[in-house]
């Protein structure tokens, strides 16, 4: 019984021993907060719907996004003709009609959202702002566009590299053309107004002259100069 004492005695010694050479340190270092890997809007998405906000014709509120295409990567973003390569998010759970009131100014049944809470996802390129989207359900997002709610709606669960890659080439082929084409074809003027000092000799009294001398040029290259007095 002794013997058996003096074991039990001798092993717990040991064990505190070694739990008082583990730190902090250690512990920080083998216990890691698990890595998310899965973005929290996932697939390929299509503005379906431009929500009325009583807005005057001919404001920001324009027709000119709906159809287009919007895809979600763990690597990349687009919205629309925008995109980012290094999306981070900020996520929150809002309660819905102090949310809209607070930010937007506007009650929540404006939007037809009936839930009490959501989600709302901020896509950040590079730590910047990117995007702002309104999680209502796992099918049915909003997003906020030049001053005007767009609804979106899931057409497909994932979207590869691949072609978010391809689609982000295919923007930068056009911004490209366009580039090119405006220094081709973009006609440009100036117009310089001149103040001359002159005297009237007969009076005695100095005076001024006027002049308007307009400046052309087409694709960077100068044209022609015309001058009208006065």
């Amino acid at each position: 019984m002794k013997k058996l004492l003096k074991v039990f005695l001798i092993l717990s010694a040991l064990l505190t021993m070694t739990a008082c050479n583990i730190s902090e340190t250690d512990i920080d270092e083998r216990l890691s907060a698990p890595s998310n890997q899965l973005p929290p809007i996932e697939g390929k998405w299509v503005i379906k719907e431009h929500i009325d906000l009583d807005q005057k014709p001919g404001e920001d509120g324009e027709e000119r996004f709906i159809g287009r295409e919007a895809m979600f990567h763990r690597e990349a973003v687009i919205l629309a003709s925008n995109y980012t390569k290094e999306p981070s998010y900020k996520i929150k759970n809002v309660y819905t009609r102090d949310y809209f009131i607070y930010k937007y100014k506007l009650r929540s049944s404006t939007l037809d959202i009936e839930n009490e809470k959501v989600q709302v996802i901020t896509v950040l390129d590079d730590n910047q702002y990117f995007a702002e989207f309104v999680k209502v359900s796992e099918e049915d997002l909003l997003v906020y566009l030049n001053n005007s709610f767009y609804r979106m709606e899931k057409v497909s669960e994932q979207v590869s590299l691949n072609e978010i890659n391809r689609y982000i080439e295919i923007e930068k082929a056009v911004v490209r053309e366009f580039d090119s084409y405006e220094d081709e074809n973009l006609e440009t003027c100036a117009l310089l107004g001149i103040k001359i000092p002159s005297y009237d000799n007969k009076n005695q009294l100095p005076m001024w002259e006027y002049e308007t001398i307009w400046f052309r040029s087409k694709g960077g290259a100068f044209l022609d100069a015309y001058t009208m007095r006065d």
